[in-house]
């Protein structure tokens, strides 16, 4: 078969109906999300029809994983992944689960070719202008982790008809997947350790950056995100059964996890959110910064926490004491997810938070922004050669850049229950145990 280029290569074009072919070789196939792509079995390569019915694989060669249809006395088509078989029945995996069928219901069942095979004969029979079914088929291919294969089609689509909005969706959705698998892939090889900046400084890392926004995701006003499919299998699997307060119980039939996974993925969130499944939080993709740490990033990072608070001559030198900070590149989501984590694990002497989550107006944080005379927490004085004078971050509460801070702290997640991030912020080379140390 040719591989597509990026340039004007197609497939030759027949005239048998596609569509009819795309729902033989489908059946109710399970999506498998960027499953690498099985292997040709020695089984007939057109679709069954009544005039050739292709005979039963045999067992010893079929391997479990691979793509097996069953055909049904009354005519039904089911596929799946192969299992096991028995005298009494064969098991194939469908949407993760393993579904018996009794061998007295079966008519025949067979392995499927590769995707690449049913792709080139899918391809082939569709007209080069018939949208409809080219989107089909790149949903079909999408479903089966032929990313590559899905975006040169719906490039194709979109090279006749540019405003078509099922086709600009599915292919934003292919490119977030590609990334998706571009990312495993990365952590996989170990790429997925904490950056460091050239001047030495750890950063939070994207899949670290990606859970804290997680955390935050406000289902009511969602970010945009993905749900890849395989993280509902899991969560499916896991918690079938299940009832979550507010929302129902978890589906354990087939026909219910089929509707469940048809679900937004905010929805798909909520479930997740409900059952405190935190083991699958890291496989959901957010897309956007939520509100807060827009604001965080954007208007405190960026802002006065940089150019007030971690200068080189207070947290973001020598001389920081036990809080240090980083101060360059501030409007990076890096620099931003950075700081806010260590200010948001930071203990003071007394044993505070810098933040104060459920009274945000009284956080320390804000507070030692204050002038003293106005300040519940004094920032501790400083006025040496080395550091130089400390001059108040706001000038009272009413300070509109006091006012942002608030709001910041006040859409955040109410209910903290601290992020499952493994990041040591670094010391300050001037730090000892006997040094002052900020309040």
């Amino acid at each position: 078969m040719a591989t597509p280029q990026s340039g004007s290569l197609r497939l030759p074009i027949l005239s048998c109906p596609a569509l009819a072919m795309l729902l033989a070789w489908c059946g109710v196939a399970a999506a498998q999300d960027a499953a690498p792509t099985p292997q040709p079995a020695p089984a007939a390569a057109t679709p069954p029809t009544a005039e050739s019915k292709p005979e039963p694989t045999p067992e010893d060669q079929v391997e479990p994983g691979e793509e097996v249809e069953v055909t049904m006395r009354d005519g039904r088509r089911i596929s799946g992944l192969y299992v096991s078989k028995n005298p009494q029945q064969i098991t194939l995996g469908i949407s993760g689960i393993a579904t018996p069928f009794p061998l007295e219901s079966v008519e025949r069942w067979r392995v499927l070719p590769g995707v690449d095979v049913r792709y080139a004969e899918l391809r082939a029979a569709i007209e080069d202008d018939d949208t409809e079914q080219l989107l089909q088929l790149a949903e079909w291919l999408r479903s089966r982790g032929r990313l590559d294969l899905a975006l040169w089609e719906l490039d194709h689509v979109l090279e006749q008809e540019p405003t078509n909005a099922r086709a600009q969706e599915l292919r934003t959705w292919v490119l977030e997947q590609q990334k998706v698998v571009e990312a495993r892939r990365a952590a996989r090889a170990g790429r997925g350790r904490p950056e460091q900046d050239d001047s030495g400084f750890p950063l939070l890392d994207e899949a670290q950056i990606n859970l804290i926004r997680v955390f935050e995701v406000d289902i009511k006003n969602p970010p945009r995100m993905i749900v890849p499919r395989a993280a509902v299998v899991k969560f499916l699997d896991t918690y079938a059964g299940r009832t979550a307060e507010g929302k129902g119980t978890v589906p354990a039939t087939p026909e219910g996890r089929e509707l469940f996974m048809r679900q937004r993925p905010e929805d798909l969130l909520g479930w997740f959110f409900a059952l405190r499944a935190r083991e699958l939080y890291g496989m959901v993709q957010v897309l956007d910064n939520p509100p807060s740490l827009r604001i965080f990033r954007d208007e405190i990072n960026r802002s006065w926490l940089t150019n007030s608070c971690a200068t080189n001559k207070c947290h973001g030198g020598e001389e920081a004491g036990r809080l240090l900070l980083f101060n360059r590149k501030s409007g990076s989501d890096a620099s931003a997810y950075t700081n806010f984590l260590i200010l948001d694990r930071f203990k003071t002497s007394d044993g505070l938070g810098l933040i104060d989550y459920p009274e945000p107006a009284r956080s320390p944080l804000l507070e030692m922004g204050l002038p003293h005379d106005q300040a519940i927490f004094k920032h501790p004085q400083v006025d040496s050669v080395s550091q130089g004078r400390w001059r108040p971050v706001f000038r009272d509460r009413n300070d509109e850049k006091f006012l942002r801070a608030v709001e910041w702290i006040r859409g955040m997640y109410p209910q903290r229950t601290g992020y499952p991030i493994d990041y040591k912020p670094p010391a300050p080379k001037a730090a000892s145990p006997d040094a002052p140390q900020p309040r």
